[in-house]
């Protein structure tokens, strides 16, 4: 998930690399405490909300669970990468080496395009159960695009 979400690393050495890790380590608490305030809604909600069912508690309370742990885990990681100067280089090759560029881009492609497919899918699908879901589905098939275009937009112009 490197690729997706944090920006591509053009640290040339190992003392450049320690301080995007170090960047990475921060964004990653704040994530871990995005996960505990969701998993308290979750719990919180589950006591005072009356209509929400024991499985949306359950729902709300996992994702925030889950945010917690994978931030723990990847800071884990990290923590073990700062303590270890060879750990850091090789990593620093790994993230920096074109060909590891190349996979995540087109992996990245690949998906949105996946993502449109299932998104056109359930749209289709949907329209003749439930109306509800077309509207959320072409509203998230809008956004794609016009994030797509003002992100294309942004990077033309900073690049």
């Amino acid at each position: 998930m490197k690729g997706l979400f944090c920006s591509e690393c053009k640290a040339r050495n190992n003392e450049e690399f320690r301080q995007v890790l170090k960047k990475r380590a921060r964004n990653l608490w704040i994530l871990c405490g995005i996960g505990i305030c969701t998993a308290a809604a979750g719990f919180v909600a589950g006591y005072f909300w009356v209509d929400i069912l024991p499985h949306q508690i359950g729902l709300v309370a996992g994702i925030g669970t889950g945010l917690v742990v994978g931030s723990i885990v990847a800071l884990l990681r990290i923590n073990g990468y700062l303590r270890d100067e060879e750990k850091i280089k090789k990593e620093r090759l790994r993230e920096t080496d074109e060909r590891e560029l190349e996979i995540s881009s087109k992996a990245l492609k690949a998906t949105a395009k996946l993502l449109l497919i299932a998104l056109y899918i359930v749209m289709i699908v949907s329209s003749m159960f439930y109306e509800p879901y077309v509207v959320i589905c072409s509203l998230l098939i809008v956004i794609f695009f016009i994030g797509y275009l003002a992100f294309r937009r942004y990077y033309e112009n900073v690049l």
